[in-house]
């Protein structure tokens, strides 16, 4: 499954790796420094694997945190072979949400990209988060149009986070793109020091 983002997209992610397809493939090594504070690495009693240095440069707000998103590592490949998911702001989790589909990483997906919100919810219909995957592998088109309306998540011009409550804040795409999207929107939940998707509609 392979679709083609805007550069713009590409440019604002802040992640392109030379070779690899779309330029979402966010984290194309391991490192041992990074740049910014991981995810829950800023938590009482948290371990990391890798040097932590203070991030600076272009900043951008997230939830209230200013991290440094030209900066910061969103996918870091430990030497055990696990991953970590960074998703500092919206947008971050978008590449994310469409690295996983695209790269067809379910269960990292179901651990680290979907929120516990959801996972209780699907638990409480019966069915398995992995099949929530399927289902949005199958509505990568409408996943792609979405993202390209808003390509840079809360930070695009006439684009804001609305509070739906319990948590959940909304990235809308404009009304006047609303037309030709089968979603328009895509709702998130801040989970553990990280934005988690919810769902779309």
């Amino acid at each position: 499954m392979r679709a083609e983002l805007s550069h713009g997209w590409m440019r604002a992610a802040g992640v392109v790796c030379a070779g690899v397809g779309l330029g979402l493939a966010l984290g194309c090594e391991t490192r041992r420094e990074i740049r910014g504070t991981p995810m829950l690495g800023s938590l009482p009693g948290a371990q990391v694997g890798e040097r932590i240095r203070p991030a600076g440069g272009n900043r951008a707000r997230g939830m209230g945190e200013i991290v440094d998103e030209s900066e910061v590592r969103l996918r870091i490949e430990h030497e055990d072979g696990s991953v970590t998911l960074v998703s500092r702001t919206g947008r971050q989790l978008m590449a994310h949400i469409f690295t996983t589909i695209d790269s067809d990483e379910g269960e990292l997906f179901v651990d680290q990209v979907l929120s516990e919100m959801s996972k209780r919810e699907f638990a409480q219909r019966g069915i398995d988060p992995l099949e929530g995957f399927k289902y949005l592998q199958t509505h990568e088109r409408a996943i792609r149009k979405l993202f390209n309306t808003i390509p840079m998540g809360e930070f695009t011009p006439g684009v804001f986070m609305k509070a739906q409550g319990d948590n959940v804040f909304r990235l809308e795409a404009p009304t006047l793109l609303h037309r030709g999207l089968a979603w328009t929107f895509m709702d998130m939940v801040f989970e553990r020091g990280s934005w988690r998707l919810r769902w779309f509609g």
